[in-house]
C-alpha cells in the first residue's frame, strides 16, 4: 500500500477512534459532573443515583448514531478544514443533531430513566473533547504532509493570473496535503508569471502526463475565451483517475449540480470526482455486508420454500449462473434462482 493510501485510510481511522474516545469521555465526565460534583446539591437528583455502568452502555450503544451524523457530513474527509475553528463549527453541529437523535431514542426506552440535565453536559463535554482531538489529528496530518508522506501531485490547468495565484499557493502550503507538480497551458507566450514554473505541456498531454506523473487532481482556472476548453479536457480525461476542481470564476458555464470545496483556502467547484476514497470503501463495503446478510436473514423461509418449489417442479440445477463485469471490468459469478426449464433460452 503507498503512502497516500495509507494517510488516506490511517488519519479517517485514528479520527473514528478518537471521536469514539471522546464520546465515551464525555458519558464519563457528564455522569461524574451530574451526581458526584458540586452541581448535584444545585439540582438534586430525586430519582436517586442511577449505575455507571448503564450510562456507559447506553454510550458505546449510541456511538454508530455520532459516526453516521459525522460521516454524513463529510467530517472523515482528509484536507477538509485547515483552521480549527472550521471544524469546531462543524462538531458544535454534528454533536447536537446526535444528541437530539439520542434524546429522541431514549424517549421510546422506559426501563431506565436517564437525567436529561446529564445529556446536556454530554453534548458540551463532546464537543470540548472532540474539538480538542480534532485538533491534535489537524496537526499529525499537517506533520505528515511536511515530511512529504501521502502528499498528492496536483496540476494547474491555465495561464491567467488566477491559475498563478493558485500554483503559487499550493506550492507554498505544504501542508494542505498536496504538490504542485507544474501547469498545462497549449501556449507558454505571455505566460505573465509562469517564468519560473514546469510547463507540462499543452492540453493534449494531459492523459500521457496524469499517468506519468500520477496526478490526482487538476485545479482548473480558464480565461473566458477558453470556456470551450473545459469540455475538450472532460473529454481528453474521460476514464482517466483524476478529480477536476475548477476555480469559481466561469461557473456559469456549467448547468449540473456541483459541490464547492475548498482546498487550502481556495473554493473549488468539483467537476469531476475521482471513485470512493480507500476509507469510504470500506465504510460502504461494511454497510453492504450488513444490509445483505440481514436482507438474506429475513428472506430466508422465503427462500427455501422457493427452491423446494423448483426441486419439485422441473428437473436440474437449483441455481443459474452467468458472469458479469463489475467496477474496473473485474468479472464476477452472479447466483439466481433457475426460473426456466434446462435447455430453454
Amino acid at each position: 500500500m503507498s503512502s497516500v493510501k495509507k494517510v488516506d485510510f490511517y488519519i479517517p481511522l485514528l479520527t473514528v477512534l478518537l471521536d469514539f474516545s471522546a464520546i465515551l469521555l464525555a458519558f464519563y465526565f457528564a455522569f461524574e459532573f451530574r451526581f458526584y460534583s458540586f452541581f448535584e446539591s444545585y439540582i438534586e437528583a430525586t430519582k436517586g443515583f442511577p449505575k455507571f455502568s448503564s450510562y456507559m452502555i447506553f454510550g458505546l450503544i449510541s456511538l454508530p448514531v455520532w459516526f453516521y451524523v459525522f460521516q454524513a457530513r463529510k467530517m472523515y474527509r482528509l484536507n477538509r478544514n485547515v483552521f480549527i475553528f472550521d471544524e469546531f463549527i462543524q462538531i458544535i453541529k454534528c454533536s447536537t443533531i446526535s444528541i437530539i437523535v439520542i434524546m429522541a431514542a431514549i424517549f421510546f426506552y422506559r426501563s431506565f430513566e436517564f437525567s436529561r440535565v446529564t445529556f446536556v453536559f454530554i453534548w458540551i463535554f463532546s464537543i470540548g473533547l472532540i474539538t480538542i482531538f480534532r485538533y491534535f489529528v489537524i496537526k499529525f496530518e499537517q506533520y505528515l504532509y511536511n515530511k512529504e508522506i501521502g502528499v498528492k501531485n496536483v496540476a494547474v490547468v491555465g495561464k491567467n493570473e488566477m491559475a498563478v495565484k493558485i500554483y503559487d499557493k499550493f506550492l507554498k502550503d505544504k501542508f494542505a496535503g498536496f504538490r504542485v507538480v507544474g501547469y498545462f497551458a497549449n501556449s507558454i507566450e505571455n505566460n505573465t508569471g509562469f517564468q519560473n514554473k514546469k510547463h507540462l505541456g499543452g492540453y493534449d498531454s494531459i492523459p500521457e502526463k496524469i499517468k506519468e506523473l500520477k496526478i490526482e487532481k487538476l485545479l482548473i482556472s480558464l480565461s473566458a475565451n477558453d470556456h470551450d476548453d473545459i469540455y475538450d479536457l472532460m473529454k481528453i480525461c474521460e476514464g482517466i483517475n483524476v478529480e477536476f476542481m475548477m476555480a469559481p470564476d466561469y461557473i456559469d458555464i456549467i448547468t449540473s449540480k456541483l459541490r464547492v470545496e475548498e482546498v487550502d483556502g481556495i473554493p473549488f467547484m468539483k467537476l469531476k470526482s475521482l471513485p470512493l476514497s480507500v476509507w469510504n470503501k470500506i465504510v460502504k463495503r461494511a454497510f453492504d455486508i450488513f444490509v445483505s446478510s440481514l436482507v438474506l436473514i429475513l428472506t430466508l423461509p422465503v427462500m427455501i420454500v422457493i427452491s423446494i418449489l423448483i426441486k419439485l417442479t422441473s428437473k436440474g440445477p437449483l441455481l443459474y449462473k452467468q458472469e458479469r463485469v463489475g467496477l474496473d471490468g473485474e468479472k464476477f459469478m452472479m447466483y439466481k434462482f433457475r426460473s426456466m426449464k434446462i435447455g430453454r433460452a
